[in-house]
């Protein structure tokens, strides 16, 4: 269960490294394609910050991570209504997917509960305390969120 869910997270992230990254930014990949409530839930993300100064450092955190509904379409900041998740993990070395191959040149990681929201799609956002800026290149996320429609299907 724990490789098939690598697995996973190593193609959501591998997918949503190419175009973002060349883009001029790199997105979360999660471990998992939707989540219910109460779920284990593990974000990682590649990450850099040498080629642009204005981009946030590890020195300017601690940054936090929060869920917005994907409806208010706010990819980058965080509104009143940001739900917090966690304080990211900054890893100051590539991060290898499970098939071996490294990326990088960082990466930054959060483990948590998924909360009890509402079903539907949620965008991850994350800025630093005070939210002025967020971790380097990284832009944003999506995380869905299952309600009792599926309860009945298997994860």
């Amino acid at each position: 269960m724990r490789t098939t869910a690598l697995a996973i997270l190593a193609a959501a992230v591998l997918m949503g490294l190419a175009a973002p990254a060349a883009a001029g930014g790199s997105v979360w990949g999660t471990d998992r394609p939707w989540y219910r409530p109460g779920q284990a839930a593990e974000l990682v993300g590649i990450v850099a910050w040498a080629h642009n100064p204005a981009l946030g450092r590890p020195e300017d955190g601690p940054y936090v991570v929060h869920l917005v509904p994907e409806a208010d379409d706010c990819y980058g900041c965080v509104p009143d209504g940001g739900l917090p998740l966690g304080e990211l993990t900054i890893d100051l070395e590539p991060w290898q997917a499970p098939n071996g191959e490294w990326y990088g040149p960082f990466h930054a990681w959060l483990r948590f509960t998924v909360p009890y929201v509402p079903e539907g799609r949620y965008a991850i956002t994350h800025c630093n305390v005070p939210c002025t800026k967020p971790l380097g290149d990284m832009t944003w996320g999506r995380l869905l969120v299952a309600g009792p429609r599926w309860q009945q299907r298997p994860v």
